[in-house]
């Protein structure tokens, strides 16, 4: 049996289209059909029923897919034996994470990862999106959520924090922010987030308010937001570990302090494939990534 063929099998499967893991192969679709046809050809036995709209595995493409998942994996499993007896770890790693939690204290982290272990490579995504891990050939993701997706397996890793800040220049004339209200007809600055509104909760000792705003900007690029708003773009949603140190040097002003903002979610978390093995390259990692991003001063 080749391998190769498959790993492109079982590939597509998980991937739930033939699209989707070309995709991920970086393949042309007709290519990767032409492959799957050649697979089945050598068995001698159809895995799949395809149509224009859906794919659907056969009973003996059902089996294969199941034993040949499980011989994959315990061959991972022997390069990583053989790998550790050597003293060393070796392997590819795909990581998604967002822009700005990517800028601020991930690349530290993997470039120390790679000093330690340099036969492992990365291939790093910048996304805020909340995509299906195994189609998109994802190891390990990290994301601020208010729960974790149930396609995924998570680890929490910790508390973020969201601010409202603007710079000085930017509300210099303008009446001061005490209320959620008063952020209405400002210039709202923020994520990208599901329908026109951007629906925001304050909480705070006496209670909880609530407001609709209408942002002038979105993107899921923190990197972007954060300076649009130091540029003066207007009043920004933010996670703190990213303007921390603007706020402490006064490039930006921080408005409804005794506010606790709830807004697109309040926790970190890693998540990785629920059916997929671990190598040692991502075990490694996500272990290094626990040790840096549990730490709470990254939050303050």
């Amino acid at each position: 049996m080749d391998l190769n063929s498959l790993h492109f099998f079982i590939d597509i499967v998980e991937a739930g289209s033939l699209s989707a893991a070309a995709r991920k192969r970086n393949m042309s679709r007709a290519n990767l059909s032409y492959r799957l046809k050649a697979f089945e050809d050598a068995l001698g036995a159809q895995l799949l029923r395809r149509t224009t709209k859906s794919m659907q595995l056969t009973d003996i493409g059902a089996a294969v897919y199941a034993h040949g998942r499980n011989m994959l994996q315990e061959l991972a499993a022997v390069t990583d034996i053989v790998s550790s007896a050597a003293g060393s770890i070796s392997g590819h790693v795909r990581l998604s994470v967002s822009a700005g939690l990517g800028h601020l204290v991930l690349s530290d982290t993997l470039v120390q990862f790679r000093r330690d272990h340099p036969g492992v490579t990365f291939d790093v995504v910048f996304s805020n999106q909340i995509s299906n891990l195994v189609e998109e050939g994802i190891d390990i993701a990290l994301r601020v959520l208010s729960r974790p997706p149930a396609n995924s397996m998570a680890i929490e890793l910790a508390d973020v924090d969201w601010v409202v800040c603007s710079s000085p220049e930017y509300m210099r004339g303008k009446p001061p922010i005490h209320v959620l209200e008063d952020l209405q007809g400002l210039d709202i600055v923020c994520a990208s987030a599901v329908g026109a509104a951007l629906s925001v909760t304050g909480r705070y000792a006496g209670g909880s308010r609530s407001v609709e705003l209408d942002p002038v900007l979105r993107s899921d690029n923190f990197v972007f937001l954060k300076q649009a708003v130091m540029e003066g773009g207007g009043v920004g949603f933010l996670p703190r570990y990213m303007v921390r140190a603007e706020l402490q040097s006064g490039c930006l002003v921080r408005h409804l302090e005794y506010y606790r903002i709830s807004v697109f979610g309040a926790k970190l978390f890693l998540l990785t494939p629920p059916t997929r093995y671990q190598t040692a390259a991502a075990q490694a990692l996500i272990q290094s990534l626990k040790a840096r991003l549990c730490n709470a001063s990254l939050y303050d």
